[in-house]
């Protein structure tokens, strides 16, 4: 069992983050371009690839969650704050493969021409108006709690880092190999 974090874990996990930003800025940008513009378009089809980029990501990282344990917070905490973040992950993991999902299933039954990376994806041969519209209403609702989640996770982090002084987000950060501080 290992006891930090493997380097594809913080890779991941900053990679995702990384799709997610993409995603939701396109998302909140595509509203000041021409509804018909080039560049409207090129923001549209990059928001899907980007979002079916997070939901590749999560799933491995899923898969590297369950083969690589991290080891426990250091100096240790209450087993309540731990309960509370293993359910606040597991939320995010949720959330992050429904999201992109149900965007992709939108697509899909509504016969929209979508494309991920320029590859052009299949539609249904028939399409069903009031599931499109369904499915894009909950991608939409559940794309917004993701503001609040990811909001959560970064204060718990910056929680843990000044007031609790614990190493939970120096494990996360992308250029450390974690050394315990000099004594003085």
């Amino acid at each position: 069992m290992n006891r930090d974090y493997a380097n594809r874990q913080i890779i991941l996990h900053w990679l995702v983050v990384l799709a997610i930003v993409i995603a939701y800025a396109l998302v909140e940008l595509k509203g000041f371009t021409p509804h018909n513009s080039t560049l409207y378009r090129l923001m549209v089809f990059t928001h899907y690839s980007a979002g079916f980029s997070v939901l590749i990501l999560m799933l491995f990282r899923i898969y590297l969650r369950i083969i690589h344990r991290a080891r426990e917070i250091q100096p240790s905490t209450p087993h309540w704050p731990v309960y509370v973040a293993k359910t606040a992950h597991g939320l995010l993991y949720l959330l992050y493969i429904a999201v992109p999902l149900l965007g992709m299933w939108s697509l899909y039954i509504g016969q929209v021409p979508w494309s991920l990376f320029g590859i052009n994806m299949p539609h249904a041969s028939h399409p069903d108006p009031l599931l499109r519209h369904s499915l894009r209403h909950w991608h939409s609702l559940l794309a917004n709690a993701g503001y609040a989640l990811i909001g959560l996770h970064a204060g718990a982090a910056l929680l843990h880092h000044y007031l609790l002084h614990d190493d939970t987000l120096r494990k996360m950060l992308p250029q450390r190999r974690h050394t315990p501080p000099a004594k003085r």
